[in-house]
């Protein structure tokens, strides 16, 4: 099915276009551009995206938003010149909607989002015709191209919305107003570019402003910080007994953050009234994601843990005191990567998980400059712990402490890229 025309996209953007071939897809990655798509050159801090035009047009692509200023040649595709790309790639998403409405439920909290937008989309497929955010493409970009690249006749778009600065949450429910809101828990993600976790929370809040917004479920963590101005068809998730129901419906796992994801899916689902046999059957094929708990039993018996697309203080803390124990004579060991993006907290925060990982784990692989402070408190105590910033001896370290019978957590932020060692483990 066409998603646009050129004419049309031309016409949204105040552009003479004569061109009105069918677009097939819109993207930003020369390297994933396909035949028919329309290629948005964007101009990063280290990529110019008008350097793989080229690229572009071989793989075949119809067209091409550029900067205006762009003088270089149209390599054959039809280029659509524009002050900023960034903000055409928007404003077509904009447009979109505003033709042709899918009801939209947005995700934003800084635990959880992609895991929920799953569960959510597990749960409502059956009965609905579903589209969601590709992997956790979240921002000012990834928005508009999961709006732009949702079926025309899909029925219900999960659109995950994530933020780094101030003022992003303003443009994300601009672009696309939501439907249903649903807010994790808060926590010190992206702190350094924030004074408080407050200030986190209130840009987070921003999502239920959307014009549209008719049912909202916030985290009970996350209450708190939006008590004062609740409205009557808010909901809250996350508590206790409902934890409880969520293990009494046989869920493939019993770790307390899928759990709490579940509960957030659950009560959409519920709201856009899915029969209750279908939701118990869906129920007990939901699994964790790519590099998200993975488990994995190993040649000689071990079972691996894989955690490593993204990495936080609350998410590793939560994970570690959920580990399963190991059988017999079995161990615990970790391979931890640091923790990102939290400023003046980070020394703190290393330092808080080494106390929470040290009657936990066995042997400790500490990777990255950050998180020597968690380095430091194993090795006070006296326990069998290595920092390392290579892979190498990342996996050369795991293998030397390996047995049969122990438990083994990698976990660390996507761009550790402590998968790699997961790959050679297994």
């Amino acid at each position: 099915m066409s998603l646009l025309r050129i004419k049309e996209i031309g016409d949204t953007l105040h552009l003479n276009v004569q061109e009105d071939r069918e677009i097939s897809r819109v993207g930003v990655d020369s390297r994933l551009i396909g035949i028919g798509d329309l290629y948005v050159a964007l101009r990063g801090h280290k990529v110019d995206g008008h350097s793989f035009l080229e690229e572009a047009a071989l793989k075949g692509a119809y067209a091409a938003l550029v900067e205006r200023s762009y003088e270089g040649p149209d390599f054959g595709l039809v280029l659509l010149r524009v002050e900023s790309p960034l903000e055409a790639l928007q404003k077509l998403a904009q447009s979109k909607l505003e033709k042709r409405r899918q009801t939209i439920i947005g995700i934003t909290g800084s635990l959880g989002k992609t895991t929920i937008k799953e569960f959510i989309f597990h749960l409502l497929q059956p009965s609905y015709k579903v589209d969601k955010t590709p992997g956790s493409y979240n921002g000012q970009i990834g928005v508009p191209l999961t709006i732009l690249n949702a079926r025309p006749d899909s029925e219900v778009l999960i659109v995950e919305m994530g933020m780094s600065y101030k003022g992003e949450m303003d443009r994300l429910v601009q672009i696309a107003p939501v439907d249903v809101a649903v807010i994790s828990r808060i926590a010190p993600v992206h702190i350094e570019h924030f004074a408080s976790l407050e200030e986190i929370a209130q840009e987070k809040g921003k999502i239920l402003s959307s014009s549209r917004l008719k049912k909202a479920f916030l985290h009970e963590q996350a209450w708190p910080f939006f008590e004062k101005s609740a409205r009557e068809f808010w909901s809250l998730y996350g508590k206790e007994e409902e934890l409880l129901e969520m293990r009494e419906m046989e869920p493939p796992f019993i770790e307390r953050h899928f759990l709490e994801n579940m509960a957030a899916a659950l009560q959409v689902a519920r709201y856009f009234q899915q029969e209750k046999a279908v939701l118990q059957k869906a129920v007990k094929t939901l699994t964790p994601f790519t590099h998200r708990f993975e488990k994995h039993q190993l040649k000689g018996g071990a079972l691996l843990i894989d955690d490593t697309y993204n990495n936080n203080p609350q998410a590793l803390e939560s994970i570690l005191k959920s580990l399963p124990k190991p059988s017999n004579s079995g161990k615990t060991v970790a391979l931890l990567g640091e923790m990102r993006e939290l400023g003046d907290l980070s020394h703190e925060a290393h330092t808080h998980i080494g106390k929470v990982a040290l009657p936990l784990v066995d042997v400790l692989v500490c990777f990255g400059p950050a998180t020597k402070p968690l380095y430091e408190v194993f090795e006070k105590a006296g326990k069998i712990v290595y920092h390392t910033l290579d892979h190498k001896t990342a996996l050369e370290k795991l293998r030397q402490h390996l047995g049969s019978q122990d438990v083994i957590l990698c976990k660390g932020a996507n761009s550790n890229r402590l998968w790699e060692v997961v790959q050679l483990l297994l």
